[in-house]
């Protein structure tokens, strides 16, 4: 079981790292990734230390994208507290999130974008706003992802796979997702309108 994880964890940073390299520009040099949706549901599955070497992995491909290796620090970072939070907590991956961008998340994106990088006023600040909008549309993803019969066989086996989740279950996220991706794909309009 374990050579299991760990094949599926390098799978899931590699896929991740080529998905990274498919950015979605939304304005300037603000680009949304979705590579951390790998990561993150390797952490939600198998814990923080799994999500974190995906998401290490998977992350390698913004330092290309971006020109700085921060987006390394902040996905590792990102998997690792979600994991942890989820597995040793056990607190909903969406609740994880969020505290996870509560602190260390904004603070650490602020000091690097706002203070350590200067980025000019509206860029800086669109960065700042994006990075957390990005974390939990792949954090919502990657929990509907771990909840779906053949990605929770493959994941855990058919052994350890878990009977369904309860009806609200999945009507919660579908309101969740179809809350929020209209709303980002119109600020990716609008901010390519921009």
């Amino acid at each position: 079981m374990q050579w299991r994880r760990v094949v599926l964890t390098l799978a899931a940073g590699a896929v991740g790292c080529a998905v990274n390299l498919l950015p979605v520009t939304v304005f300037g040099p603000v680009k949304v990734v979705f590579g951390s949706v790998l990561s993150l549901l390797i952490a939600i599955v198998y814990g923080p230390v799994y999500g974190l070497a995906a998401a290490l992995i998977a992350s390698t491909s913004t330092v290309r994208l971006w020109g700085h290796g921060y987006g390394v620090l902040t996905f590792g970072l990102e998997a690792l507290v979600v994991g942890w939070l989820v597995a040793h907590r056990r607190q909903s991956p969406l609740w994880a999130e969020l505290r996870f961008w509560a602190f260390p998340g904004l603070p650490l994106l602020i000091w690097i974008y706002l203070i350590h990088f200067d980025y000019p006023s509206p860029n800086g600040l669109a960065i700042v706003v994006k990075e957390p909008l990005n974390g939990l549309l792949a954090v919502m993803l990657a929990e509907l992802l771990a909840w779906v019969g053949p990605v929770q066989r493959l994941l855990l086996g058919p052994e350890e796979a878990t009977a369904r989740r309860p009806l609200r279950a999945y009507l919660y996220h579908a309101f969740l997702l179809l809350a929020t991706l209209p709303v980002a794909l119109l600020a990716i309009v609008n901010g390519r309108a921009y």
